[in-house]
């Protein structure tokens, strides 16, 4: 993993030792994703020369994760000179390394274009809360919205709920991520730094599993977002056409 984390590492720094190669602010970060693209370019070269079209992830081809965390201190609040630089690099990185194990996530609380130029690029979206009913199109897609993913309906005691719009999938999806303790954060990075690390089970059954809970709030999965709409936002739909008589009364 190929991480840069523009706000000196407060969200990221926590599994450092973990990461191929960190970045805690954006110079450096633009350092990162050079050496990145340079590394999957010499990649795409050696195995199109080979006659290799997709590569298997190994030793030799690793799958190389790109992270970037607050996409916007890359691509218009940092200074002209990341931005200009970065631009390029992240598009080359997103249409070129797919084949050959290239994978870029990128975080932003901001999908408006002007921001975030080439979001359109991505081929995943996933939106969580947003503020506005516009930024719904702007993260997933136009129609995005139309076609169920009301992520401005998400209530603020559900996070981590969001709506997923992949490739080639017209619909959205519905999903939700689960929380993480820094205590999980610390044994996933001892898991994957030492060899002695305790293994835990994909599936483990804990005490929660055995108590009924009364709760406050409906269940995430239950809850129809679409009934949460307002008056303003859509227009009421109407039975008859304009000039014909209303003869439901």
């Amino acid at each position: 993993m190929w991480v840069v984390d523009p706000k000196g590492g407060q969200e990221f720094g926590a599994g450092r030792a973990m990461f191929h190669a960190f970045a805690d602010n954006a110079r450096d970060g633009l350092t990162l994703v050079d050496t990145y693209v340079k590394t999957l370019d010499a990649r795409k070269l050696d195995l199109g020369r080979a006659g290799i079209r997709t590569a298997t992830p190994s030793v030799e081809t690793p799958l190389d994760v790109l992270v970037i965390d607050e996409l916007s201190a890359m691509t218009a609040y940092g200074d002209k000179d990341i931005i200009r630089a970065f631009e390029p690099l992240i598009s080359t990185a997103l249409t070129q390394f797919r084949s050959v194990g290239g994978r870029v996530v990128g975080a932003t609380q901001e999908p408006t274009k002007d921001v975030i130029p080439m979001r359109g690029l991505f081929p995943t979206k996933i939106a969580l809360r947003l503020d506005q009913a516009s930024y719904v199109d702007m993260c997933l897609g136009e129609g995005a919205r139309d076609m169920g993913a009301f992520a401005d309906k998400i209530p603020a005691y559900l996070p981590g709920v969001a709506y997923v719009k992949q490739d080639g999938r017209r619909e959205p999806l519905r999903s939700r991520a689960p929380y993480n303790t820094d205590a999980d954060i610390a044994e996933l990075v001892e898991f994957c730094t030492t060899r002695d690390a305790t293994v835990i089970p994909l599936h483990r059954t804990t005490a929660a599993d055995h108590v009924e809970h009364t709760r406050d709030q409906p269940h995430w999965s239950e809850i129809d977002f679409e009934a949460l709409e307002d008056d303003s936002d859509e227009i009421d739909e109407i039975s008859y056409f304009e000039g014909e008589e209303d003869t439901s009364a």
